[in-house]
């Protein structure tokens, strides 16, 4: 049996694979880039710039990590870490929504 005879499968080293463009990959929104978005109608999809999210991580970690010195507890006590995670996750949230 030649390489010819084989049938197209995907764990065949012979086959190249389908090119992303083909396939109908458009980006990281796949195939929605620019079209409404399902949660909220009337409003294109934009991607959020990563960067932007994690800058919102770092200040919301760091304001509430710092929390806890105002009634002069340490940094690394539990509440830190918790208020930290807290933190971490609404500036997540704010910078989703801010750069949207």
């Amino acid at each position: 049996m030649t390489s010819g005879d084989r049938p197209a499968r995907a764990d065949n080293p012979v086959v190249a694979p389908v090119p992303a463009a083909r396939r109908g990959f458009v980006g990281p929104l796949g195939d929605r880039a620019g079209r409404d978005s399902p949660i909220s109608p009337g409003r294109p999809e934009v991607p959020v710039n990563k960067r932007v999210i994690w800058l919102g991580m770092l200040v919301g970690s760091t304001i509430g990590g710092s929390i806890p010195m105002l009634w002069h507890g340490s940094v690394l006590s539990l509440s830190a870490v918790a208020l930290s995670t807290v933190g971490g996750i609404v500036g997540i949230w704010a910078a989703y929504r801010l750069a949207r």
